[in-house]
C-alpha cells in the first residue's frame, strides 16, 4: 500500500486531468495507484484488475496528462475494444470528460462510420476491424500515434481476432519506424498498454502484444451473496421475481444461454406471475427488457438506455450485456443456467452492485449438472482461480492480414520485403512462417486466384478471388460472417426491430422479440411487418442459430472430482438399453477419445454431453495413446476440428498441409494423451454410483 506522500505525488503529477478523472472519487483505486506511475513513464503493460476497479480511468488519465504535457499531435491515443456495443459506451463516458480537458474524442465502427480524416481527433475509440479498415487505406491517419489501449483482451487473445490485433500492431510499428526515417514524425515509439478484468496467463498474454511489458495486478475480490434454485419452468423463475421487491431488488440482470431463452422468459414475466391460486402483479411492470444480437441495433441502444436510467427493470441477455457497457447500478446477476468458463462468470457477476464490495447472485438451475457448475464457479470464482488458456496461432489470419496489408502499399503489390512486416517479430526476429512455408502459402493463394503474379513488374498484387473479397468488405474481418435473415419491421413505424432466421413465417403468426409480443400482419419476401400486442400470448417460438456451448477440459475434470471420478478411471454403465462412458475431458478431447476407441477397439459412440453413447458395451480396457496416433486422427479429419476450434474465415484459403498441421496445434495431442492415458474403463454396477454419475451428463 503506497503512503500518503506516495499518493499526493501520483496527485500532483495529474495536473490537468486529477479533477477531471478522480475529484469525485476522492482517491485512487489499487489499480489505478499502481499503474499511473508506470503508464506515466511510457513502459508496456497489462493490467489485470476485477470488473469496475478503475481499469479505463488508470490508463486514460496518465496519458491525457501525457497528451497535454507534451502537446502531441492528433490522433495520438487508439482505444481498440472488442465490441460495437463497448466502443459506444467508451465514448459516452470518455466525451463529456475529454471535453472538459480540450481534447477531441471519435468513435469509428460500422454503425459509425464517418471520420473526418483530414481532422482526426486526439483520441480514437474503435474495433480491431474499424481499425484494420482506416490502416490499410489511410495509413498516414496513425504516423503520430503514440500509444495503443486494448480493452478486454482476453476477448480477443486466444482467438482469430488475437492474432489480427498481433499483426495490426506490427504494422503499425513499422509505418511509424518508416515515417522517422522520412521525416515525416519524431518518434517511433508505441505505447501498448492492455486491460483485462480475468487472465490466467497474464505474462503470456502481455507478451503477445507488447514490448518489454510489465504485468500489473490489483487483487481484490468482492463478496458473493449467492442462492441457487431449482427451475423446471418459467414459474419458477416468476415466483422467485415476486419476492424480490422485498428483498430490496429492484433491477436484476439476467444472464440466459440462448436468444430464444431471453424471448421466452421475459414473455413470461411481462405476464402477471401466478403464485397460489392468485396472481400477483409483474414487480417490473413494463420495464422488461431483452438483449441480444439479434436484434437491431437501435433497438439494443435503446434497451440498454431506457434499462440503465429506470429506477427498476429486469434485462434478460445473451453474452452480448457481459462486457462492461454502462447499464447502471444492479442490485442482482440472475444466471439461468451456468456459463461454461470462469472467466464468463466473473463477468457476468462483475455487472452487478459495481458500487459495493458485494454481489448479489441468484442462479437457477434446470439439472444436477448446472447445479455442480453453478457451483464450481462460485468456489473458483471465491478461490481466485482462473480458465487454464493453451495459445496458439491461427495462420489463417496472415492470409487476411496479407489481402489488407496489399491495400495499405502504395504499389498495390506486395513483395518478400513487405511480407516481413507481417512475419517477423520486430523485437526477437522470430517468424511466424519459414522460407519454405512462406512460399508453399503463396504458391497455393496465387494458385488459387486469391493472389496474381503481374506481368511487368515483380511482387504479387491482388487476384480474382481477392478481388471479390474486396468487392463484399470482408478484408478487414475475421469474424464469420452470419447468414442474411428475415427482417422484422414495425408495421406502424417502420422500424426495424431485428433479424430472425426463421423461413416460413405466416401472416397471423404471433411471436415473442425484444420483449414485446408481435403479431405478422404481412410477410413480403424477406421482410415481416409485425405489430406489438403485448395481450397476445406467442403461437409460435422462434429459433436461433448459435454456437454450440463446449464445457472445456478444466471444468469438465472439476465435475469428473466431484462425482467420484479417479484421476486413473474411465467409469462405463448401462441405462435403458444404452451403454455411456463418462469422461469427463471435456470438448473437443471427448470426440477424439470417440475416435481413438472406434479405431483401437472398434468401438462405436457418439458424443452426448460429458460422455460417450453406444448400443455396445465399452472394452474394458487401460487407454494408451501414442501422440503421433492422435496427430493422425486430427490431421485426418481435420475440417471437423476446424469448426469446433474456430479457426477463423480465411482457414479454408489456406494450403491444406497448413491448414492440418494449424488444427493439430490447437488441439494439442499431448495434453490430450496426458488427459487420457493409463485410464481404465471400468464397468459400473452399483445403482448409487450410476445415480451419481449420471448427475454431470
Amino acid at each position: 500500500m503506497l503512503s500518503r506522500e506516495e499518493l499526493l505525488r501520483i496527485k500532483r503529477a495529474l495536473k490537468y486531468t486529477w479533477e477531471t478523472f478522480f475529484s469525485q472519487f476522492g482517491r485512487f483505486t489499487p489499480i489505478q495507484e499502481k499503474a499511473i506511475p508506470i503508464i506515466m513513464s511510457g513502459e508496456d503493460c497489462l493490467l489485470a484488475s476485477r470488473t469496475a476497479s478503475g481499469k479505463t480511468e488508470a490508463v486514460m488519465a496518465p496519458l491525457i496528462e501525457l497528451l497535454k504535457n507534451e502537446q502531441w499531435a492528433r490522433l495520438s491515443i487508439l482505444y481498440i475494444s472488442p465490441t460495437r456495443a463497448l466502443v459506444n459506451d467508451l465514448f459516452r463516458r470518455l466525451e463529456p470528460r475529454l471535453a472538459e480537458l480540450g481534447v477531441s474524442v471519435r468513435p469509428r465502427t460500422g454503425d459509425s462510420p464517418h471520420l473526418d480524416t483530414a481532422d482526426p481527433p486526439s483520441v480514437l475509440v474503435t474495433t480491431p476491424e474499424s481499425f484494420d479498415g482506416l490502416l490499410s487505406r489511410t495509413p498516414r491517419l496513425f504516423i503520430n500515434t503514440k500509444a495503443v489501449v486494448l480493452d478486454e483482451i482476453h476477448l480477443l487473445d486466444g482467438s482469430a481476432r488475437g492474432d489480427q490485433v498481433r499483426l495490426l500492431l506490427r504494422r503499425l510499428r513499422s509505418l511509424k519506424a518508416s515515417a522517422v526515417d522520412k521525416g515525416e514524425t519524431d518518434t517511433a515509439q508505441l505505447q501498448t498498454i492492455a486491460l483485462s478484468a480475468t487472465v490466467s496467463d497474464p505474462d503470456g498474454v502481455a507478451s503477445r502484444y507488447c514490448l518489454n511489458p510489465v504485468v500489473i495486478k490489483a487483487d481484490g475480490k468482492r463478496s458473493i451473496d449467492a442462492e441457487f434454485i431449482p427451475m423446471r419452468s418459467a414459474m419458477d423463475l416468476q415466483d422467485a421475481i415476486t419476492t424480490f421487491q422485498k428483498r430490496g431488488i429492484r433491477k436484476a440482470l439476467a444472464f440466459c444461454a440462448s436468444r430464444a431463452e431471453c424471448e421466452e422468459l421475459a414473455a413470461a414475466i411481462r405476464r402477471e406471475p401466478k403464485v397460489g391460486r392468485g396472481f400477483v402483479g409483474n414487480p417490473f411492470g413494463d420495464n422488461v427488457f431483452v438483449h441480444h444480437a439479434s436484434l437491431d441495433r437501435k433497438v439494443r441502444i435503446d434497451a440498454e438506455h431506457r434499462f440503465a436510467q429506470g429506477q427498476v427493470g429486469i434485462c434478460f441477455a445473451t453474452s452480448t450485456l457481459e462486457l462492461g457497457i454502462d447499464i447502471g447500478d444492479i442490485d442482482a446477476v440472475i444466471l439461468i443456467g451456468p456459463p461454461y468458463s470462469i472467466g464468463s462468470f466473473l463477468q457476468r457477476i462483475g455487472r452487478g452492485n459495481r458500487r459495493t464490495n458485494k454481489t448479489t447472485l441468484v442462479g437457477f438451475y434446470r439439472s444436477k449438472k448446472e447445479f455442480h457448475l453453478l457451483n464450481l464457479l462460485l468456489r473458483a470464482a471465491e478461490n481466485g482461480e482462473q480458465d487454464e488458456i493453451f495459445y496458439s496461432f491461427r495462420p489463417s489470419v496472415i492470409v487476411q492480414q496479407l489481402l489488407s496489408y496489399l491495400k495499405q502499399r502504395p504499389s498495390g503489390t506486395l513483395d518478400s520485403g513487405s511480407l516481413r512486416v507481417l512475419l517477423d517479430d520486430p523485437r526477437t526476429g522470430a517468424t511466424l512462417l519459414d522460407a519454405q512455408a512462406e512460399k508453399v502459402l503463396l504458391d497455393h493463394l496465387v494458385s488459387e486466384d486469391l493472389l496474381a503474379e503481374p506481368r511487368r513488374r515483380g511482387g504479387l498484387t491482388q487476384g480474382k478471388v481477392a478481388h471479390a473479397i474486396f468487392e463484399r468488405h470482408l478484408e478487414n474481418s475475421n469474424i464469420a460472417s452470419a447468414a442474411g435473415g428475415i427482417m422484422v419491421v414495425d408495421d406502424l413505424t417502420g422500424r426495424v426491430i431485428g433479424e430472425i432466421e426463421e423461413k416460413n413465417i405466416q401472416q397471423r403468426d404471433v411471436f415473442a422479440l425484444g420483449a414485446n409480443i408481435l403479431d405478422v400482419a404481412r410477410v413480403d419476401g424477406h421482410i415481416v411487418s409485425v405489430n406489438i400486442d403485448n395481450k397476445k400470448q406467442a403461437s409460435r417460438n422462434l429459433k436461433f442459430r448459435s454456437n454450440v456451448r463446449s464445457l472445456p477440459y478444466h471444468l469438465a475434470r472439476m465435475l469428473g472430482d466431484l462425482v467420484g471420478i479417479a484421476e486413473d478411471e474411465m467409469p462405463a454403465f448401462e441405462l435403458s438399453g444404452r451403454w455411456h462412458l463418462v469422461h469427463a475431458v471435456g470438448e473437443p478431447f471427448g470426440r477424439m477419445l470417440g475416435y481413438f476407441l472406434s479405431q483401437e477397439f472398434g468401438w462405436k459412440s457418439r458424443g452426448k454431453g460429458g460422455a460417450l453413447e453406444s448400443k455396445h458395451r465399452p472394452p474394458e480396457a487401460v487407454i494408451k495413446a501414442e501422440e503421433s496416433q492422435i496427430r493422425d486422427l486430427v490431421r485426418r479429419d481435420f475440417e471437423r476440428f476446424e469448426r469446433a476450434l474456430q479457426m477463423g474465415p480465411f482457414q479454408s484459403y489456406l494450403p491444406s498441409s497448413m491448414r492440418e498441421h494449424s488444427v493439430e496445434s490447437l488441439f494439442n495431442p499431448s495434453r490430450f494423451c496426458k488427459a487420457v492415458n493409463g485410464r481404465r474403463i471400468v464397468l459400473v454396477e452399483d445403482q448409487a454410483r450410476m445415480s451419481r454419475l449420471c448427475e454431470i451428463l
